[in-house]
């Protein structure tokens, strides 16, 4: 996500994103420093992030780093959708049962999550993921 992220961002095409190292080191800053983490302490940007070649930020949700932000919230969105897969199980215990009724739900939160996912920036009047997320910095630093 952070590579589909910030080839919008930047303007280029995800091939070139995929190619560029900065890329590759935003992606593994993220994944060791930010995906364990909870709550506002992903706001703030881990000493060792010039070792990745990510800015050090007082508040990542503003500037370049947002996109890690982003990604974060866009992962919880489709985590919470997977966690609904089981919910209409009911008492089935056929296994070939369980399996159609599984496919079945995982299509139905694909088909919404996708929806959500690429509707972010269409809608009239919507400000667009990156202004939410930055905005969304601005208002925990308020707090």
């Amino acid at each position: 996500m952070i590579h589909l992220l910030l080839a919008h961002k930047k303007n280029i095409s995800l091939v070139d994103a995929a190619k560029d190292e900065k890329v590759g080191m935003m992606v593994v800053y993220a994944m060791r420093h930010h995906v364990t983490n909870h709550g506002t302490s992903n706001f703030i940007t881990d000493q060792c992030a010039p070792w990745y070649g990510v800015n050090r930020e007082f508040n990542m949700a503003e500037g370049e780093n947002n996109v890690i932000i982003a990604a974060l919230y866009l992962t919880e969105i489709v985590n919470a959708a997977l966690t609904t897969i089981t919910d209409n199980d009911g008492e089935e215990q056929d296994r070939e049962k369980l399996f159609d009724l599984r496919n079945a739900q995982l299509k139905k939160q694909i088909s919404d999550v996708t929806m959500l996912i690429s509707t972010l920036d269409v809608y009239e009047n919507s400000p667009g993921i990156d202004t939410m997320i930055n905005q969304l910095g601005k208002n925990i630093y308020i707090l």
